[in-house]
């Protein structure tokens, strides 16, 4: 493959790879020196830039990922080499060299740029989409009027589905918290058979048939379940099990085929059963999926979305990677990054400080919150991006 060919096909048009004079001209231009400041600077925004790691060419395997930053030029060096920047902690080198072999970053750069104005150059470098309008950072309710669709009497049905015979206490903390902030005419669990007799006799409790570990078999009842309710939950503690990520996406398809009206709640170890068949899961029309960054990630390759997300990445970075990908996919998601709750729907995203709630990191994903999102998106039908996002600070 030619060189000129590879650029086409790597950087959009109007863009190519920059040149180690390219990054050495960015240095200078960002005053950015060889130390933990200049370091600093380089990865904060407008740059953005990461710590990468790298796939050696021995090995074949990633390594310093969120340690090393490297990024290739387009510039030859002698032999085997070529010209790349690299950065760490301490130190940022615009004319590293290093074997061609190595799997380096490749960031591109706009093609077209006056001679004198080395800042438009390298903003290219930067977020190449400025406009944040899209991008709501709630600090006191920005959504206050949808808590007054809440009704005074009971009303609505909340189903949730969770539990194998080892534990369900997720599944039982989640109604607990509906029934006690919700007025609820109903909250409808259902676990698998293997717990029959283990639990206490509940109002709405019912049981579909279980694997021989334990945890949800595909039945009719599984199906069913996905469909009979205002809102559905998928709480977790399924244990890891193919049967029951089969079942459970069997379910979720033959909703999607029957035209399903309500929305489902996806949360803890229902999303990393689900991410193997992500596409199925994306494909629902209601979709709330509350998940970690890691979960998200293996969602995103499992549908092989071409942009990633990484622990080590700026929350600009991030929030810029949900933008798009809410935007191709109709889902609405709430994940947890750089110390911000973040939600993302149709290409919108509001952000909220967890100082400013009453959660700590570990009780984004017990069930408290989940519980007021879903009672939020039940009573406010058609604006689930409102909906959880005023949840966070209700």
């Amino acid at each position: 493959m030619g060189f000129s060919l590879f650029l086409l096909l790597v950087c959009p048009k109007g863009f190519t790879l920059p040149t180690s004079s390219d990054y050495s001209s960015l240095t200078t231009t960002y005053h950015i020196t060889s130390n933990s400041t200049g370091s600093t600077k380089l990865r904060q925004s407008p740059l953005d830039f990461v710590y990468t790691g790298y796939y050696g060419y021995s090995g074949g395997s990633l390594d310093y990922e969120g340690s090393f930053g490297l990024y290739w030029s387009r510039t030859a060096g002698s032999g085997s080499s070529a010209y790349d920047l690299y950065f760490n902690i301490s130190s940022v080198d615009p004319q590293d060299r290093d074997n061609r072999g190595h799997g380096f970053a490749l960031r591109c750069v706009g093609m077209e740029w006056s001679k004198t104005a080395c800042y438009n150059i390298f903003m290219a470098f930067a977020k190449q989409n400025f406009d944040f309008s899209y991008w709501k950072k709630q600090t006191s309710p920005l959504f206050a009027d949808l808590a007054w669709n809440i009704p005074e009497q009971k009303n609505g049905r909340v189903g949730i589905i969770g539990g194998n015979a080892g534990g369900f206490h997720g599944v039982m903390k989640l109604a607990e918290s509906l029934t006690n902030d919700f007025p609820l005419r109903a909250v409808d669990i259902l676990l698998p058979d293997a717990l029959r007799g283990k639990v206490p006799s509940l109002p709405s409790l019912e049981f579909a048939p279980s694997t021989e570990s334990g945890s949800f078999a595909k039945s009719t009842e599984l199906s069913q379940a996905c469909l009979a309710d205002d809102l559905t939950v998928l709480a977790g503690d399924f244990s890891r099990n193919s049967a029951t990520a089969a079942a459970l996406s069997n379910a979720i398809r033959e909703a999607i085929e029957n035209g399903v009206a309500s929305p489902l709640l996806v949360m803890r170890d229902s999303v990393d059963l689900l991410s193997a068949d992500a596409s199925i899961l994306l494909g629902h029309p209601k979709l709330i999926l509350i998940a970690s960054m890691a979960q998200l990630q293996r969602i995103f390759r499992a549908v092989y979305y071409p942009r990633m997300l990484m622990l080590s990445q700026s929350l600009v970075v991030a929030v810029e990677t949900l933008h798009k990908f809410t935007l191709s996919y109709p889902a609405t998601i709430l994940t947890f990054h750089e110390q911000q709750i973040i939600v993302a729907e149709g290409g919108q995203i509001v952000s909220t400080p967890l100082e400013k709630t009453k959660y700590s990191v570990l009780e984004l994903w017990s069930g408290g919150l989940a519980a007021k999102v879903a009672g939020y998106n039940l009573y406010n039908p058609g604006q689930s991006f409102k909906a959880t996002a005023a949840a966070i600070l209700a």
